[in-house]
């Protein structure tokens, strides 16, 4: 349906109101009407001129045809024929004249409208243009200045993450896989990260240490349970963009290998958005390469033989538990892992029988630490949000018979 605009109205009531006072000042209200006829420079044309310029072809079609009506009218009332109006040209010359004139001028309006609005869409397109490749340049700006912090300055340089690395020689063994959690969360802002153990005898991937409670992954399962944890291990390699990495696979995935030996494996399944680009995946296989020969001895090693622990049981004596605990505290604050510290005190037991107890409840990265002088148990779960602290105490406590009482 065709619709009027606001404009339109305008050329029709300016053009009204033009002709009229045009009549009315030079026919109407003079005693020389007849002279109205042959004007030098007609009134009507200048008005014709002006409403084609100003509205285009339609709206000055109109003023010319309204115009030659009223100079009819004129041509009429000064008591002359109609025939001699259409055979004489000195008659008709100024309406043909003001035809003329709306067709020119309203002709060249709107070619110069048709002009001005192909340069305002290109005008734009360009902005548009502009404002992408504007933001387009922000990013490479932004992306070019967090490489150079990664590469020389801030605390996730490059040259901080070779001297963090460097610091896993001076840990415990039992720290490692904390430790190394902690610099995947500061430096790839790791979400969710599972370290897995190798059986190359029975093919199977055991859970030895996880950060984050969302995993997908099983906690033990045959190695071609998960084809690309498969191609990760047996063939070394690893690719996101594969079509055997299914959605909800991880997104991050390196064997852990030392001395041409494949002893494990570790798999990133959930990063900040913002991280998810190649340099992270280099960053990630990078921090690897660098740890696996710490890792290896975290394997390998049985905490067990220690001195620090009591004879034959996975507990830490109490003096070497404080300095466990304010490595956590260090974690906490270098990296932003959380920890879930539980304290009891336990008088029905002796050391062996909570050995057994916790043996099937704690990962092998969490700390059990007795006090025999006071009789307190002490338990550190290193990389475990706060919110998953109440379920773990009701295992805790079940597994006790409720036998222990909780120290606040």
């Amino acid at each position: 349906m065709f619709k009027i605009g606001k404009k339109t109205y305008y050329g029709f009531f300016e053009t009204l109101v033009g002709v009229f006072v045009i009549f009315y000042f030079f026919y109407l209200s003079t005693p020389m009407k007849m002279s109205f006829l042959n004007l030098n420079i007609h009134p009507f044309l200048i008005i014709v001129a002006i409403i084609s310029i100003r509205y285009g072809n339609i709206m000055g079609l109109f003023s010319s045809f309204l115009s030659s009506i009223f100079y009819l009218y004129a041509y009429l009332d000064s008591g002359k024929d109609l025939y001699l109006f259409f055979t004489d040209l000195n008659n008709y010359k100024f309406p043909l004249m003001f035809i003329a004139t709306s067709i020119v001028l309203g002709k060249f309006k709107e070619n110069k409208d048709k002009e001005i609005n192909a340069l305002k869409k290109k005008n734009k397109f360009l902005e548009n243009k502009y404002q992408k490749l504007k933001e387009i340049n922000e990013k490479n700006s932004f992306i070019k200045e967090e490489l150079k912090k990664r590469i020389i300055s801030s605390d996730t340089s490059l040259y901080s993450l070779y001297e963090i690395v460097n610091k896993l020689d001076r840990l415990e063994i039992e720290q490692i896989y904390t430790e190394l959690m902690g610099i995947l969360i500061k430096f790839i802002k790791a979400k969710t990260v599972s370290f897995f153990v190798f059986d190359k005898g029975k093919n199977i991937l055991r859970l030895k240490a996880r950060y984050g409670g969302k995993s997908k992954l099983e906690r033990s399962s045959n190695v071609h349970g998960y084809q690309c944890l498969k191609e990760a291990v047996l063939n070394e390699k690893f690719d996101k963009n594969k079509k055997y990495c299914r959605i909800g696979y991880p997104l991050l995935v390196s064997p852990i290998k030392y001395n041409k030996e494949i002893i494990g494996v570790i798999a990133v399944e959930e990063v900040e958005f913002e991280m998810l680009s190649e340099f992270t995946k280099n960053l990630f296989n990078l921090i690897i390469k660098c740890a696996d020969k710490f890792l290896y001895f975290a394997i390998k090693e049985d905490k067990s033989l220690s001195n620090k622990y009591y004879k034959n049981t996975k507990i830490l004596k109490y003096k070497y538990f404080k300095k466990r605990l304010k490595e956590e505290n260090r974690r906490l604050e270098e990296y932003g892992m959380e920890f879930v510290l539980f304290k009891y005190r336990v008088e029905n037991f002796n050391i062996k029988e909570i050995n057994l107890i916790l043996k099937n409840i704690v990962r092998n990265v969490d700390v059990i630490s007795f006090n025999r002088e006071k009789s307190i148990l002490n338990i550190l779960m290193p990389a475990t949000p706060s919110e998953f602290a109440e379920n773990i105490e009701k295992r805790i406590l079940n597994k006790f018979d409720y036998r222990i009482d909780k120290i606040k």
